[in-house]
């Protein structure tokens, strides 16, 4: 795996390992060091959404680091630092709304995770704020966003009522943001679209409250038990880590485990049913980021060859497009993701559910809105459909080429 990684990649990979300790400012020396493109190295930092971690690790490195890089790095970790705070400040904002109209809400991810994970607000990169309700409190929580303000945005603008028992169904999340600014608001209902994918959503009784301040803090998934990591492994399974930042994550949360308690999320994590995302994360982390293992726990995860599989997959999702490119935006980047889902599990009912999933998206809903009696289409219309976008993004990049 490492002849494959660029020595930009290598570095901004150095650069998300958490804690701060000898060893990681040692790999960081020894990445930065070396001959680099820095401006690609910017570029695959911003990518990655670890803007925050690459200037802490070079602002402490012993190698030497252009000062014109650094000046970039701290502009934008400045930047990420202040959306951190707001975002921080909303999170609270809209858990207090949810509390107000007697509705029991989860935040994911966010700023409890970086509070949890990193102990600083403003060093992990978030775009949204992710809000857990149960799915017969969906309606009620949408009526407390209305009245607050918010908008449905993106996909979700153009959806009707007609079609929300359709949209349950099929999605596990609307989009809602303020026209006054502030977070995108991605109101779950479910953890992902596939129901297979991760084990039912825990209890209340098993959230826990992650402080943001002093005397103010969210509802999220417990830290001392493995709902957390259940989810951030299967999270970032489904996306196959294309980003360093949900690494990151996984690599900041163990830093402060001891072998015994890794090996109980271990076995948790795998009896939940999640034993291939688990081992991607953590064979991941341990490559890339040089996350400590209990001893041999390493080479048990590497002895399955779909595991194996899946970890080279995610490498090649995290460097699409020369490690700079979303690969969303790239020709057939998005396919390789979806066809590493059905490597992630195995059984008739998760491989039919992961197929429904791919053979149906909102996307194909918006571009052909069909009545009810004609929903069985869509997967039939599926592959033109794909095939229309792809042309699509071809044209893109080839504009891009030209206009560059």
């Amino acid at each position: 795996m490492a002849a494959e990684l660029s020595p930009e990649f290598r570095l901004a990979a150095a650069c998300a390992m958490w804690p701060p300790s000898a060893q990681a400012a040692q790999t960081v020396a020894e990445a930065a060091s070396r001959p680099l493109d820095w401006e690609r190295f910017i570029a695959i930092v911003r990518r990655h959404r670890i803007v925050g971690l690459a200037h802490h690790a070079l602002s402490h490195a012993t190698a030497p680091v252009p000062p014109g890089i650094l000046a970039e790095l701290r502009r934008d970790a400045i930047l990420q630092a202040k959306a951190g705070l707001r975002l921080a400040a909303e999170t609270i904002a809209i858990e207090q709304m949810m509390q107000a109209g007697g509705i029991t809400a989860a935040i994911l991810k966010g700023a409890p995770l970086a509070r949890l994970a990193y102990g600083d607000l403003g060093l992990r990169h978030s775009r949204d704020i992710d809000v857990l309700v149960a799915p017969q409190a969906l309606p009620a929580a949408i009526a407390v966003l209305k009245q607050a303000g918010y908008r449905p945005h993106g996909e979700s603008a153009s959806l009707t009522d007609a079609r929300m028992s359709l949209i349950m169904r099929h999605c596990y999340h609307l989009e809602y943001r303020h026209p006054d600014g502030g977070a995108l608001i991605e109101l779950h209902w479910r953890l992902t679209a596939n129901p297979h994918r991760v084990t039912p959503i825990p209890p209340a009784t098993r959230w826990a409250a992650v402080s943001l301040s002093e005397s103010i803090g969210v509802h999220s998934f417990s830290f001392t038990g493995a709902d957390l990591d259940a989810y951030l492994f299967s999270h970032g399974a489904q996306h196959c880590w294309f980003r360093l930042k949900w690494l990151a994550d996984i690599g900041a949360l163990l830093a402060g485990r001891s072998d015994s308690e890794i090996e109980r999320m271990v076995a948790e994590v795998t009896e939940m049913g999640l034993l291939r995302p688990l081992a991607q994360g953590l064979l991941l982390a341990a490559r890339l980021l040089k996350t400590p293992l209990p001893a041999g726990l390493e080479t048990r995860l590497s002895k399955d060859r779909r595991s194996r599989w899946l970890v080279a997959l995610a490498v090649t999702a995290m460097t699409a497009g020369d490690a700079i490119g979303d690969p969303h935006d790239l020709p057939f980047g998005e396919t390789r993701i979806n066809l590493s889902q059905y490597l992630l599990q195995s059984g008739w009912r998760y491989w039919l559910a992961t197929a429904a999933e791919n053979l149906t998206c909102v996307e194909d809903w918006l571009t052909v809105p069909l009545p009810r009696a004609l929903i069985w289409l869509y997967p039939v219309l599926r592959l033109p459909l794909w095939s229309v976008r792809q042309i699509r993004r071809y044209g893109r990049l080839i504009r891009r080429a030209r206009q560059s």
